[in-house]
């Protein structure tokens, strides 16, 4: 299936987010209805129980409760600018583990798209999971493309969920080059939950996930790459992962790039000796993961300052 094949099946869910963001636009401009009224509401529908933000004891609450906190929201903002957060990767880092980027841009055109090489993927600044993936440009209509992009950075993407700090972000796209491995696959990428809690004691949850059919599945281990299982809604595979012989480094990077934070996720790309940078996602699942034993949400609220 090409990437506009993709495009075209998404474009309806997308409809559907925008229509829904306006509407919770909408509902926010009421003088008697705030902020933590919109994230009750939310977290209810979505866990079906009603947080306690004043005192936040699980992960999800505290979660949750972070999305109100203006201060942190900036410093967020910043981050999950697809831009921005290079200069944080790099002085934590360097630059050798950044994805190449070849294009950053407020609106696309065809003669930017024309101008890339054959194989790219590209994103908006300010949203999550509104990236297009090219392998094969001569196979795809540049013109709906770049109409696609340029709609996509216009959402307004923190009133889905809550997490407002993607409305502060310049809406704009970059292009990166396209990761493969040697089997010209895309790569799988490699996730960790950093925790920090108030004794400075910190924890790793490592996972990655493979998509079979309709399901996704999360494998999940520690930072010692033994297994481990805190169910949510995801499906489990029981399967074992090859360690990476590069695995120290990519401890070394995860604690550089999570030493500032009680808490964030970060995501890399590991091809052969090299590690590249995805993201830093500071409310997974948009605050909302589900997990199956209530008491897995307790534990790792602990682990969080």
């Amino acid at each position: 299936m090409s990437s506009y094949d993709m495009k075209k099946m998404h474009t309806d869910d997308w409809k559907k987010i925008f229509k829904q963001c306006k509407k919770n636009h909408h509902k926010l401009l009421s003088p008697f209805y705030s902020r933590k009224d919109f994230i009750i509401d939310i977290y209810r529908q979505q866990l079906g129980t009603k947080p306690d933000l004043d005192n936040p004891i699980t992960f999800t609450e505290k979660q949750n409760t972070l999305k109100l906190n203006k201060p942190a929201l900036k410093t967020f903002s910043n981050l999950a600018d697809k831009k921005l957060v290079r200069n944080y990767v790099k002085s934590k880092i360097g630059s050798k583990y950044l994805i190449p980027q070849y294009l950053y841009t407020k609106k696309i055109t065809v003669q930017d798209l024309e101008s890339l090489p054959n194989a790219f993927v590209l994103k908006t600044t300010n949203g999550s999971g509104t990236n297009y993936i090219v392998e094969n440009k001569s196979k795809e209509n540049l013109p709906e493309i770049a109409s696609y992009m340029n709609w996509l950075s216009k959402l307004k993407y923190g009133y889905m969920w809550g997490e407002f700090h993607y409305n502060q972000i310049t809406p704009a796209i970059i292009a990166e080059k396209l990761l493969l491995d040697k089997k010209g696959n895309i790569p799988d990428d490699l996730k960790c939950f950093c925790f920090k809690d108030k004794k400075g004691i910190r924890r790793k949850i490592l996972y990655t996930e493979r998509v079979i059919g309709d399901d996704r599945y999360r494998i999940m281990f520690d930072e010692n790459w033994q297994p481990v299982d805190y169910s949510s809604h995801f499906g489990k595979l029981d399967i074992k992962l090859k360690k990476p012989k590069n695995y120290k480094e990519i401890l070394h990077v995860i604690d550089k790039l999570s030493e500032d934070f009680d808490f964030v996720r970060v995501d890399l790309f590991t091809l052969g000796d090299e590690i590249y940078f995805g993201e830093l996602t500071f409310f997974p699942t948009a605050g909302f993961m589900n997990f199956e034993n209530p008491d897995t949400n307790k534990l790792w609220g602990s682990w969080i300052s």
